[in-house]
Order: C-alpha cells, then sequence, then structure tokens
C-alpha cells in the first residue's frame, strides 16, 4: 500500500524518504563535530561552522538539534557507548577472578579505540573538562563505566567503601588518559597500559583487604517439641 498523502515524511524523493534524509543530515552534522572538536577542540563546534563543513543550512541543523549543547551531549553519549560496549566484550572473555587480565583487556580496549581515532579520546577526556555545554553527560556516562569496573572489585564489605573505590578509580583513570592524549605524561602506550593496570590491581587488592567480612547469622535455638 503506498504511503498517505498526509504523511509527508514518508513520502520518497529521489528513492529516499525525508525521515531518511533526516537521519543523514543528523549523522552528518554529528561527524563534522567531530572533525571540528579534533582539529581545534569544541569552542570551535557553532552553528556557523558546522553548516560551513557540511554544506547545509542552519534550518537542517535545527532540525536535528535544539542547540549546539544538544549537539555534543549527543556526540558525547554516542562515542561513550561505543567505548563501553568494546570495553564490555573484551571483558567479558576474562577470568572472573583474575583482575590484572580483566583491568588489561579493558584498558588495552580504549587505548586502541582512542589511538585509532584520537578526536574520540579528546572529546571523552578533555574536552568535558574545557567545555560546560556538554553539562552533566559526562557524569552520566562515567556512571556506566563505574558499573563495570565495580562488577569486579570484592563484594563483601560496606557499599559505601565500594562506590568510594570505584568513584576514586574512575577519576584517576580518566586523569590518567586525558594526561597521555595530550602529551603531558610521556610515557610509551605499553607502558601507559601497565601502569594503570598495575593501580587497578593495586585498588583491587586495596579493597579486597579493606572489605569487611558480613556479620555471621546468629544460630536460631531448636525449639522445644510441643507437649
Amino acid at each position: 500500500m503506498p504511503p498517505s498523502r498526509s504523511d509527508p515524511a514518508k513520502r520518497t524523493w529521489g528513492g529516499t524518504t525525508l525521515d531518511e534524509r533526516r537521519t543523514v543530515r543528523r549523522a552528518t552534522f554529528i561527524a563534522a563535530a567531530l572533525e571540528l572538536i579534533g582539529e581545534h577542540g569544541s569552542s570551535a563546534v557553532t552553528v556557523r561552522s558546522l553548516c560551513r563543513r557540511t554544506g547545509l543550512t542552519d534550518r537542517y541543523f535545527y532540525e536535528s538539534f535544539d542547540s549546539r549543547e544538544e549537539l555534543l551531549r549527543a556526540l558525547y553519549r554516542q562515542t561513550a557507548e561505543e567505548a563501553h560496549t568494546r570495553m564490555a566484550e573484551a571483558v567479558a572473555a576474562t577470568e572472573p577472578d583474575n583482575p590484572e587480565e580483566f583491568a588489561r583487556a579493558a584498558l588495552e580496549t580504549f587505548v586502541q579505540l582512542v589511538v585509532d581515532d584520537p578526536r574520540k579520546g579528546r572529546l571523552l577526556t578533555v574536552e568535558p573538562l574545557a567545555d560546560s555545554a556538554y553539562g552533566d553527560v559526562a557524569m552520566e556516562t562515567a556512571s556506566a563505566f563505574s558499573k563495570l569496573l565495580s562488577s569486579r572489585l570484592p563484594r563483601a564489605g560496606s557499599g559505601t567503601r565500594r562506590a568510594v573505590a570505584v568513584i576514586a578509580l574512575t577519576g584517576s583513570l580518566a586523569a590518567l588518559l586525558s594526561s597521555w592524549l595530550q602529551g603531558n605524561l610521556t610515557i610509551t602506550r605499553d607502558e601507559l597500559v601497565n601502569q594503570a593496570t598495575e593501580f587497578v590491581v593495586q585498588t583491587f587488592q586495596t579493597a579486597a583487604l579493606n572489605a569487611e567480612p558480613e556479620p555471621a547469622r546468629k544460630r536460631r535455638a531448636p525449639s522445644s517439641p510441643e507437649r
């Protein structure tokens, strides 16, 4: 059955529907934003620069996004989800009781991502600290990485201690990777992964040592038989 005339989004023009063309234009703006961030940082991402880079008008920009801030947040979420998916797949194949294998798999996967595409590394670790446009999106997505790390921390003991350990570990790794990507930490890629892996393992070991055993359950006295 042909699409209804009252539904212009489903009509085809040049072999594509309006919805399909909108999807392509949205993806084009996001790709252009990543290019600009890689070249000059988030400050270079404006509606004007995006339209100039894509050859599209601002009418099409506002068709997809309410503001540059919304675009930057969408780009950040998309990139963070890609990194998280890759890391989760990598650590899924590691031994449950081997924190070194787990940490190395996660870190090597992330480092590979940012080496293959430094723009994504800059976006994930540097730009949220330099541009308030990202709002709380970095904190929101960081919780997913924190859950990935906490999945291998010792289960026993205080939930508060576990939360503190995970937050401290996530923040420290982000700062380490950011420093390396900006050239402030002049070590090789292998040295970075080795040092970061050792740090994660030490954190896990400390968490295990400080874990408080769960309180023993009191044994119930046997009930006296009924007479």
